[in-house]
């Protein structure tokens, strides 16, 4: 009897660690899928974003798949197939921003990432003053230094900036703005930082068709983040864009 009863916990034991084992994989094999899944439509966004740096016009609404010709990315009318299907949906926001929807399906797993891409080569132009971001990079330890937002005046009179105001995206808690720097002097700083959104004093002197170059340290990571910049004038005029690193 004993023989028999062990014999049987024995099997119990056997086909409950064959279900843990056979679970345990399926668990594991989803986890793969969704991993590669995310990657896939992380990859169309940079690839969407690459398109957007060579010419934002070609960002029509719709929804499309990508192909490579002669090296080069382009929107299709063919939704790919790489272990399982991926495209990607266009809708415009305004004249300059459009939203992006990356979805890739493999089964019953699918994973649909969004962002949105500004038309950053544009300049902003108020009374002769512009703001141009064509030269904005993010660089040093972290991605946490963004330089090349450039106040152009193209008047024959001198401009002052008094204040500048910028909102970011993602705008965890962690994430502050440092210090505000005009050809590598500081003309506004703080040791705690501020959020996002959070209007700060300067004084940027830019006499007539001279420019201004400011450039922003960061407590974290300012990487492919959309940002708006407010910037006031001491006569009290505003001027704002969008733009993304």
């Amino acid at each position: 009897m004993e023989v028999i009863i062990a014999s049987a916990v024995l099997g119990l034991l056997a086909v409950s660690v064959v279900g843990v084992f056979v679970s345990t994989s399926k668990l594991q094999q989803r986890v793969t899928t969704k991993t590669f899944l995310t990657n896939e439509a992380s990859n169309s966004i940079e690839v969407i974003r690459s398109i957007r740096n060579q010419d934002f016009s070609e960002l029509e609404d719709g929804v499309y798949g990508l192909e490579k010709n002669n090296g080069i990315w382009e929107l299709s009318n063919q939704v790919a197939t790489v272990y399982g299907s991926r495209q990607v949906t266009i809708n415009s926001l305004d004249d300059d921003s459009r939203q992006i929807l990356s979805e890739t399906v493999s089964g019953d797993n699918n994973v649909i990432l969004e962002t949105v891409l500004t038309n950053w080569q544009q300049e902003i132009l108020l009374d002769g003053l512009q703001i141009n971001t064509q030269a904005v990079t993010v660089t040093g330890s972290g991605n946490r230094i963004m330089t090349g937002v450039t106040l152009i005046n193209d008047s024959s009179q001198e401009v002052v900036v008094t204040k500048i105001t910028l909102s970011w995206n993602h705008q965890g808690a962690s994430r502050k703005l440092l210090t505000a720097a005009l050809d590598g002097a500081d003309v506004w700083s703080s040791a705690s930082g501020v959020s996002s959104g959070t209007s700060i004093p300067v004084t940027v002197t830019i006499g007539s068709t001279n420019q201004a170059i400011i450039d922003f340290t960061f407590s974290n990571s300012i990487k492919n983040r959309v940002l708006t910049n407010e910037v006031e004038t001491a006569d009290g005029q505003v001027i704002t864009n969008q733009f993304e690193t």
